[in-house]
């Protein structure tokens, strides 16, 4: 079983790019951005892109904020039964690398955009990782790129499993055997609007039981 999980309002009980803006900057960028992207005139990466552009703190601080953020309970026991399983764990993230490193275990391999701060300018800038490769212009999807080298580098025969919450997890969802959505969110409403199967969850101990079952034949 290979399991792909979100990282932003997933394993994190708040998405972080949410709170840095909100907090650093205030709301307007909510107004300004997410309404085109709702739209479809801009894709996801675009998003981050004007949304921290307008973002002057530096890193240091950035990282002092990131310790502040929650992370869903009961994270730390699928790890640990991906491990016992020896299931293939990874997480696929629109976030940025930097404050991902700084919430998730160490040796947990995990897929993003990447965030550097351009000091000349006092901003920061958004960019895609050099793996996998994806064409935007093309309409590829980063995460469903990720799921397509992880089935190609484990097997494609592996039955796989999606756990997110938001819009941008709509498309490697419907790649995936098995989704599990955060109850009442906008992946869950997704889901249901297009009639896939999903489970609803608030806790990964929820997750963890259904994954058992679905492994014992329940």
């Amino acid at each position: 079983m290979l399991i792909l999980c979100d990282f932003d309002g997933t394993i994190t009980l708040k998405d972080v790019t949410n709170a840095f803006l909100d907090d650093f900057t205030g709301q307007a960028w909510r107004e300004a951005v997410l309404p085109q992207y709702r739209a479809g005139r801009i894709n996801h990466l675009q998003v981050m892109q004007k949304s921290y552009a307008n973002l002057k703190t530096p890193l240091t601080e950035l990282i002092e904020h990131t310790k502040t953020i929650p992370l869903r309970p009961n994270f730390d026991r699928l790890v640990q039964l991906c491990q016992a399983r020896d299931f293939p764990l990874a997480i696929v993230s629109g976030g940025l690398d930097f404050y991902i490193k700084e919430l998730l275990p160490h040796d947990l391999p995990f897929y993003s955009y990447l965030g550097e701060f351009n000091e000349a300018a006092q901003a920061w800038e958004v960019k895609m990782p050099d793996w996998p490769s994806v064409n935007l212009h093309n309409g590829e999807d980063f995460k469903v790129r990720v799921l397509e080298e992880l089935r190609r580098e484990y097997s494609a025969d592996l039955p796989t499993v999606f756990i997110g919450d938001g819009r941008n997890d709509g498309p490697v969802a419907s790649h995936a055997d098995y989704v599990f959505a955060v109850r009442g969110s906008q992946l869950a409403r997704l889901c249901a609007e297009r009639g896939q199967p999903f489970t609803a969850f608030e806790d990964f101990a929820e997750v963890i039981e259904t994954l058992q079952e679905k492994i014992d034949g329940k």
